[in-house]
């Protein structure tokens, strides 16, 4: 566990402070080279569940040997670097944050229409409530998915989540048995980001949305793409808190030594958001994203505290 926590805070870091680093994250070039080659020519269906496990199953099975292999050898040392290295390619492929910023630039144009694509951001003619759904959704996929079953597998699980995502995300058919697998990887995943999202945000209004959404639906709500996500981050995702910032900054920033009232400051608030909502939801669902990350990595450094403790 110790070392499964390293292995992230060393991918956290390099992934942030080297964004250019991303660029050798192929495995989706590596996974369409690798069907061309194992089910091209012996003419398999890829979403049946033969392909699936030839395209999914089996490199994930040769990762988790090098895995087991390399386990107490070198202190440690070998299967760390390993893990790191795997956790890294799985991680992504995008830069979350750069598209988050490049969204928020008006300047960017090209890069902020294909940073918003990447992000599943709606456009300004659809309801800002979907800003925060979508950002989660991609973070869903680039950070908590590998993270998660890093934590659980180790270097085979981010292996795992990603070869599914890269696959079911171009396959097809509603009830293939990569769309099956794909939900049943995720549905944990997004689970637990709603848990760390009532923690750190709104408690009572994202346990209210989530119970609202599973009480219209059946228990085995795995088989569904994973709404209730979707229904915890809006009703916790407020621009008016973006906003209230924006505005304070402004006010503390000001030479003048008059104060504004309360009700200047929110019809100043209440101007912002009816003019920008958006942006104002993109950056206040991107702050609730890290604190939602900085909740999973606490829990962790817990866990290994008291595995060492014992």
């Amino acid at each position: 566990m110790s070392m499964a926590l390293l292995a992230v805070v060393l991918v956290l870091l390099a992934s942030h402070f080297f964004p250019a680093a991303a660029g050798t994250r192929r495995i989706a070039e590596g996974l369409a080279a690798w069907d061309r080659a194992v089910l091209g020519s012996a003419s398999i269906a890829p979403h049946s569940w033969v392909g699936v496990f030839l395209r999914i199953g089996l490199p994930t099975l040769v990762v988790a040997a090098a895995q087991i292999a390399l386990l107490g050898q070198g202190f440690g040392l070998p299967s760390l670097v390993f893990g790191v290295l795997v956790l890294f390619l799985c991680w992504g492929p995008r830069d979350l944050d750069r598209d988050v910023a490049d969204a928020l630039d008006d300047t960017r144009g090209a890069a902020q229409d294909e940073a918003a694509r990447a992000l599943g951001l709606p456009d300004a003619a659809q309801p800002w409530q979907q800003v925060g759904p979508g950002l989660f959704h991609s973070a869903l996929s680039r950070w908590f998915g590998p993270l998660f079953w890093f934590i659980v597998l180790g270097a085979s699980g981010a292996v795992l989540f990603r070869l599914t995502r890269l696959a079911a995300a171009a396959d097809q058919p509603a009830g293939s048995a990569l769309r099956i697998c794909d939900r049943l990887l995720r549905w944990p995943v997004a689970q637990l980001i709603c848990l760390a999202l009532a923690v750190v945000g709104h408690f009572d209004r994202v346990v209210s949305a989530w119970q609202a959404w599973h009480r219209e639906r059946p228990w085995l709500s795995w088989q569904e793409e994973p709404g209730f996500l979707d229904a915890a981050v809006a009703a916790s995702i407020d621009p008016g808190e973006s906003a209230r910032d924006q505005v304070e900054d402004a006010i503390d920033e000001s030479a003048s030594d008059d104060v504004p009232s309360e009700g200047e400051i929110e019809a100043a608030v209440a101007q912002k958001v009816r003019s920008a909502p958006h942006e104002l939801a993109l950056q206040a669902a991107h702050r609730t994203l890290w604190r939602v990350l900085a909740a999973w990595l606490v829990v962790l450094a817990v866990l290994v505290i008291a595995g060492v403790s014992s």
